[in-house]
């Protein structure tokens, strides 16, 4: 801030980025800690909605949704940002599912892809935002909602 005054930070952990697991050929994995963090101005942060159907999700697997951050404009160069995995609810009558994803850094161009069954390609869904798009609003504070509020 300009001319002094507070400012509130979210330092984010983003925990499913900094746990790296690699195997050494023979079966034995080990786990190595590279720590993510997010820093955002928090009144600032934008926030991401998705509702997911019952029958989206393929038998009791979970839904993995990752957001990434593209850098050049085209949605071609996307580095992953965040990833969460959304497990459905136990019955239909609870139907949606809703997830969020917190504390994006606003005006930037995002991809969100949904993959409901992780043995198959390709993706199951997959939305672009273009900050530029009169029609969105990722700015400071704004909430998203992707596939304009309608059920994935």
């Amino acid at each position: 801030m300009i001319g002094g005054g507070a400012v509130y930070i979210t330092v984010d952990f983003d925990l499913s980025q900094s746990i790296v697991v690699t195997d050494d050929g023979s079966g034995t994995l080990s786990y190595k800690l590279k720590p993510v963090i997010h820093i955002v101005d928090t009144f600032e942060a934008a926030t991401i909605n998705g509702k997911i159907a019952y029958d989206s999700f393929v038998g009791d697997q979970e839904a993995i949704v990752t957001a990434s951050v593209c850098t050049d404009g085209t949605f071609s160069s996307c580095e992953t940002y965040t990833q969460l995995e959304v497990s459905r609810y136990e019955t239909q009558e609870q139907d949606p599912t809703d997830f969020s994803i917190y504390w994006l850094i606003p005006n930037k161009f995002y991809k969100v892809e949904i993959d409901f069954d992780t043995s198959a390609d390709p993706v199951d869904f997959t939305e672009e935002i273009d900050p530029n798009d009169p029609n969105i609003d990722i700015g400071p504070g704004a909430i998203y909602l992707l596939n304009g509020g309608i059920l994935i």
